[in-house]
């Protein structure tokens, strides 16, 4: 087992494992899933818990991440939004984190305060130096995403970086100085130069590109015409909610996302004839 100061070795055999390069995951050539019953070779080991040293069970297995050595070139590798929609909904979690604990066992290499090499605490899932600078733990960005409703027709818009021409709910991230709330306006306003009322929060959800924990509003329509921003957006325009129960849309986000949540929660209150709710 590894003994390496920037890796933690499980203290009995774990049966579930997987495998993280900055290219994706390892393929098990067996199952073809990135799960293995032995660690591969690897250069570093993490526990896929949330408290750090007593693995949390799925399927009634501890699971662990090996860490893969970067600088090999790895044949059987699959990105994480390829296994995101292959995956069981069970493994997606795992998968989330595995990603996150990654890329940041990859970017806290050297202490920012002094250069010096980092090494794992001893108690807790966090960097530390030799000169004993403040612990560096995992993080995330923190994001507002919102339905903008108006009657029976919501918001969708299409960004420049969209894959498959997708629209999507508006979103963005909070600033510095700034509530979840006034993100919210300042974005909708921003993209679009709408202005809203009502805003109630629905839902949230992690989401591992790269380390963000979106928090999804619904809002009322209250005044303006679209002034689309065209640095960010491509479109934006109103959809009825009859429109988005066609089955099989391909411009809208996947099941399981936070914002097709969003937009199945406005069009399923459309049905009951209720404002959508908390999801």
């Amino acid at each position: 087992m590894n003994t390496s100061p920037r890796s933690r070795s499980p203290d009995q055999a774990p049966l579930r494992w997987l495998a993280w390069h900055p290219n994706g995951f390892l393929i098990n050539p067996s199952t073809a899933t990135p799960w293995f019953s032995t660690p591969p070779g690897a250069c570093g080991w993490l526990p896929l818990d949330i408290c750090a040293g007593r693995p949390r069970l799925t399927h009634d297995l501890p699971a662990w991440l090996a860490l893969l050595d970067p600088t090999t070139a790895y044949p059987n590798l699959a990105p994480l939004r390829q296994l995101l929609s292959e995956a069981p909904a069970a493994d997606l979690p795992q998968l989330a984190r595995a990603q996150q604990l990654g890329h940041w066992w990859q970017a806290e290499q050297y202490c920012s305060h002094c250069g010096q090499a980092t090494v794992l605490h001893p108690a807790e899932l966090a960097f530390t130096c030799i000169n004993q600078h403040p612990l560096r733990y995992p993080t995330f960005n923190p994001c507002v995403m919102v339905l903008i409703t108006r009657g029976q027709h919501c918001l969708l818009a299409r960004h420049h970086r969209s894959r498959a021409g997708q629209f999507s709910c508006l979103a963005g991230f909070i600033e510095a100085g700034e509530n979840a709330e006034e993100t919210v306006h300042r974005e909708v306003l921003e993209e679009v130069g709408l202005r809203i009322d009502s805003l109630r929060y629905a839902a949230s959800q992690n989401w591992p590109f790269a380390s963000q924990l979106m928090l999804g509003f619904y809002a009322n329509y209250a005044a303006g015409d679209i002034q689309l921003d065209t640095a960010e957006l491509q479109e934006a325009r109103w959809f009825s909610a009859e429109t988005l129960r066609e089955p099989n849309l391909p411009y809208l986000p996947a099941k399981g996302t936070l914002s097709r949540r969003l937009i199945d929660g406005f069009v399923d209150s459309c049905v009951d004839g209720d404002k959508p709710a908390a999801l």
